[in-house]
């Protein structure tokens, strides 16, 4: 496969998923990778690909977007699973039984 193949598929994607409203001007791909003798103790290497023509800044600025992106969504969960063990799970009709005035 090449770049050109996986710049269609993004595109394609991205087209299917905005319903024709927005293209990629820029992609970048990082894939973590294991060795072939699959010892996945030793797994620390990776593969990053870029879109053609992709300025340095922009793909290091796409990098830091998805990091920011992966945290937030990190403490989104936290937060949601934490406002559930505070309010007693998901039983909303237990919570509203005990919680009339609500």
């Amino acid at each position: 496969m090449n770049k050109k193949t996986i710049d269609r598929a993004l595109n394609d994607y991205v087209r299917k998923e905005t319903e024709g409203k927005s293209f990629p001007t820029g992609w970048v791909i990082v894939a973590s990778l294991a060795p072939p003798n699959g010892d996945t103790g030793n797994a620390d290497s990776y593969l990053t690909l870029s879109s053609d023509g992709l300025p340095t800044h922009t793909m290091m600025g796409l990098m830091e977007l998805a990091q920011a992106d992966a945290r937030n969504m990190s403490m989104l969960s936290l937060l949601s699973a934490s406002i559930k063990n505070i309010f007693g799970g998901d039983n909303e009709d237990e919570f509203r039984e005990d919680n009339p005035d609500l």
